[in-house]
């Protein structure tokens, strides 16, 4: 049988996944499971195995179909390593919704204090995107840990749900 995508990339992830497990990802249809498969190959030990990755998220970046690059992104958060944060950048500002939930997915994994590049984006996103963006946008900035963002983020909170005033009380005492 073939493994489900989505499990399969977080598996891979983890290293519970053997890397020649991507070859059956590798020739299922659909570029989830291409996604999948990187994340699963930048696990492994071979070099050959991390440059495959690579390839395939940047070949899932590079088709321009929304369901390619979203896989991509995905697959760039999976691959849990923080210096991909900005090549995210120009996603989070994405005129696809899909493609900026994936990228904000991707930041919200990778995000770290080197990323504090990447704060006037998010900013941008607590002020002008929806409810389902601005929580993955609040806890990236919470993994930065930049307290300068704190008075902008205070300024955008007017027009938070409940959850995300809860989520931004955690933010406030975590910086």
């Amino acid at each position: 049988t073939n493994p489900e995508p989505e499990l399969a990339g977080e598996f891979g992830r983890h290293r519970l996944l053997p890397a020649r497990q991507t070859e059956v990802l590798l020739q299922m249809p659909g570029p989830e499971a291409r996604g999948a498969a990187a994340a699963t190959l930048w696990q492994s030990w071979r070099v050959a195995d991390s440059r495959k990755a690579l390839l395939q998220v940047e070949e899932l970046l590079a088709a321009g179909s929304e369901r390619s690059v979203t896989a991509g992104l995905r697959a760039l958060g999976q691959l849990g390593e923080p210096r991909y944060a900005y090549f995210l950048r120009d996603y989070l500002r994405f005129p696809a919704g899909n493609i900026r939930q994936a990228a904000l997915g991707a930041l919200r994994a990778l995000a770290t204090p080197s990323a504090r590049v990447l704060v006037p984006e998010l900013l941008a996103v607590l002020r002008e995107e929806a409810a389902a963006e601005r929580m993955p946008a609040l806890d990236a900035l919470e993994r930065i840990g930049d307290s300068d963002a704190l008075g902008p983020v205070l300024a955008s909170a007017r027009s938070f749900t409940p959850a995300e005033r809860r989520r931004l009380e955690r933010l406030i005492l975590h910086l």
